[in-house]
């Protein structure tokens, strides 16, 4: 994914969360894979996934669009490791 090596390339984006590492691709418990994982100062770690610049955010009624909500289910998933 092409925005995934833009983010390796210019990591500057990511210094809003102080990271004293980053690593890309690394995975969550045994059944996912996050885009990146950034360890903070405060020893906080926080799982990154990127989506398409292009994904439809919202319907024209203001609700969320079904590309966002997939999104957001998919990394809510992450912490259940009795869900595949």
């Amino acid at each position: 994914m092409r925005y995934i090596r833009f983010i390796k390339k210019n990591p500057i984006f990511l210094s809003h969360f102080s990271p004293v590492r980053i690593r890309h691709k690394a995975p969550v418990l045994t059944r996912f894979e996050t885009d990146i994982v950034i360890l903070d100062q405060r020893r906080v770690v926080l799982l990154v996934e990127l989506e398409k610049p292009a994904l439809k955010l919202m319907k024209k009624d203001g609700g969320m669009a079904a590309p966002l909500q997939h999104a957001f289910d998919q990394v809510r998933q992450w912490p259940r490791t009795d869900q595949a």
